[in-house]
């Protein structure tokens, strides 16, 4: 075949493709998670609380989220952190969640600091173009999340950025591995209304 019938056979191959709606048959890139946040976004516990031996959930909730939002990730959560501490990662991924606040509140973080925070990590990953999710907080035996609850969702509300309502899910001390952190299926609840946000951006 010479030179001017292939280019030809080709540009009929693209029409045929394009006619067919073959561009959707192609694979699509999977999109990159980023998740931020202290010892509840990686998952860890303790057994014996009072000397703080820590466990991880054999399935972190970051494992969790990507499986079920069918998205690959990246975990920067870390035991104890909090927002002041923390800066978002000029990484590959599309979507930044930032779920901070039950160290914070532990460590008697002000609403008007974690506040500030807050913004300050919204703006950091928009100026690296990635959409930003937000999340609140979830429930513990100290009764200490609320407070900084309010402030993730008044500032989801003011930056215009997603808000995952974990605060709203039902609760009791039973769901908590110790006074601090959730069991392994609150855990994954938190989880899936986190994944679920994420499908929805």
């Amino acid at each position: 075949m010479g030179a001017n019938m292939t280019k030809i056979f080709l540009f009929i191959v693209v029409l045929f493709i394009s006619g067919c709606g073959g561009g959707n048959m192609l694979p699509k890139m999977m999109p990159v998670v980023a998740l931020y946040g202290d010892s509840i976004t990686s998952g860890t516990h303790s057994e014996k609380y009072d000397e703080w031996i820590p466990t991880q959930w054999a399935v972190s909730p970051a494992q969790y989220i990507a499986s079920i939002a069918g998205v690959r990730y990246f975990d920067y959560s870390a035991n104890g952190a909090n927002a002041a501490d923390a800066s978002i990662k000029p990484d590959n991924s599309d979507i930044v969640v930032i779920r901070f606040g039950v160290a914070d509140a532990y460590h008697g973080t002000s609403p008007a600091d974690f506040s500030t925070q807050i913004t300050r990590l919204v703006g950091e990953a928009r100026a690296m173009r990635k959409l930003v999710i937000l999340s609140g907080l979830p429930k513990n035996a100290f009764n200490n999340t609320r407070a900084l609850d309010v402030v993730m969702r008044e500032r989801a509300t003011a930056l215009g950025v997603p808000f995952v309502d974990v605060f709203s899910l039902d609760y009791s001390i039973a769901d908590l591995a110790d006074p601090l952190h959730p069991g392994e299926n609150y855990s994954q609840r938190i989880g899936l209304m986190v994944a679920k946000k994420i499908l929805e951006e």
